[in-house]
């Protein structure tokens, strides 16, 4: 129960939807870290089943866990890519406490939650192409490339989910090649 002195919403939590992710990539839309963890939540819910993951509680903790998996960056700021990489090989990163469920996760949801991280960013780099950013179709390689790295880190992961994410890649690239009947090509 709430006593009077906290809040519902703490002012790192608001702080993530103001928060703009693809800072050092040009865009045409704008993403805020809060949509890009809600949107991450969401394919891990549908990808869940594959993985036999059905009970609440497993739900829930992959659920939580992919909502709160970009809590620290309530304070750094959406962290490109590139820096990263550098940043957690150096140092255990930046705790703001709602860390937690993503830190105490077991390995296979914080594998799953990444695979749904990255299957959010190609979702998001083919809209972008989609709009006509084709500045970012390297990007969207690139990440292809990191996903299947991913895929080929979990062997034992079960082929069903490896074909059901690899014909959504693909039909959200063509969808994102094809030229609204209203446009010109």
């Amino acid at each position: 129960m709430l006593d009077q002195n906290s809040s519902l919403m703490h002012e790192l939590d608001d702080r993530l939807s103001v928060v703009k992710r693809w800072g050092i990539v040009r865009t045409i839309q704008t993403q805020s870290v809060a949509e890009h963890c809600f949107n991450v939540q969401r394919i891990c819910i549908k990808l869940a089943p594959y993985f036999g993951i059905v009970d609440f509680d497993s739900l829930f903790e992959l659920s939580q866990a992919a909502l709160h998996h970009d809590d620290d960056e309530a304070v750094t700021g959406d962290i490109p890519g590139p820096a990263k990489a550098h940043i957690h090989a150096t140092e255990k990163g930046v705790d703001v406490g709602a860390t937690a469920w993503y830190d105490d996760a077991s390995d296979e949801v914080k594998a799953i939650v990444k695979l749904a991280d990255m299957l959010e960013a190609c979702h998001f780099l083919s809209m972008e192409l989609k709009l006509g950013n084709f500045y970012l179709r390297n990007h969207r390689v690139g990440l292809q490339k990191k996903i299947q790295q991913h895929f080929d880190d979990h062997p034992n992961w079960p082929l069903s989910v490896s074909k059901v994410c690899r014909e959504w890649m693909a039909t959200a690239l063509s969808e994102a090649s094809r030229v609204h009947p209203n446009e010109t090509p």
